[in-house]
């Protein structure tokens, strides 16, 4: 056991020696230590990058390429509107000639009337609207309303009139008392249509003819 000491001291003196004696074992040592720490560093290196190399690698979120105005309605797709920003205007209905009026007056049966309304008589075929309109037509033919009257007007006030008349059957014969005052009401009313409304009851003008 003494002499383990010394014996291992001659190792390292043997391993020395050899060492100074062979230059390449020497380089060969040196390219392994070369080696080994570039190996280290490089990848000491690509840990550090990886952080980095995982972020570009990521989708962005995509952004909306439409413009924000392309989102909404355009504005000459908008209700009355024409294209170039033009607003759409309603041409107004055809007034009714007043010798017309009166023409059409004197074709109806005899008048009959009380000091505050027509009294109509219903012939064949004759329902309430059609009494309103004979009152209406008369009325129209021998009174200034103050605005020029339509057809579409006269289907208006004739509706007015029916609405505003009791309920009940009507026969040949049969007598209708319709005031002065609601008639006027009706022409009143019909003056504060406009012209879009006056429009939407063309469809039922043909039923004056």
């Amino acid at each position: 056991m003494e002499y383990e000491p010394q014996e291992n001291e001659n190792r390292a003196g043997s391993f020395i020696e050899r060492m100074k004696e062979s230059p390449r074992t020497v380089s060969a040592i040196i390219i392994v230590v070369i080696v080994i720490a570039a190996i280290y560093a490089f990848s000491g290196n690509n840990k550090d990058q990886n952080p980095i190399a995982s972020e570009s690698a990521t989708p962005t979120p995509e952004t909306s390429t439409t413009p924000e105005a392309s989102a909404k309605p355009s504005e000459s797709a908008a209700p009355g509107k024409v294209t170039g920003g033009t607003t759409a205007t309603v041409a107004p209905v055809a007034p009714v000639d007043k010798s017309m009026l009166m023409d059409q007056s004197k074709a109806l049966p005899e008048e009959k009337k009380t000091d505050a309304a027509y009294v109509e008589t219903a012939v064949k075929g004759d329902g309430l609207t059609h009494l309103a309109r004979k009152a209406a037509t008369r009325y129209l033919a021998s009174n200034d309303v103050g605005y020029a009257v339509t057809n579409e007007h006269r289907i208006y006030i004739e509706d007015y009139i029916q609405k505003h008349l009791a309920r009940h059957p009507v026969q040949i014969g049969s007598q209708e008392t319709i005031s002065f005052e609601l008639v006027k009401q009706a022409t009143e009313s019909a003056q504060q249509l406009t012209e879009k409304q006056l429009h939407n009851l063309t469809k039922y003008v043909h039923v004056l003819n």
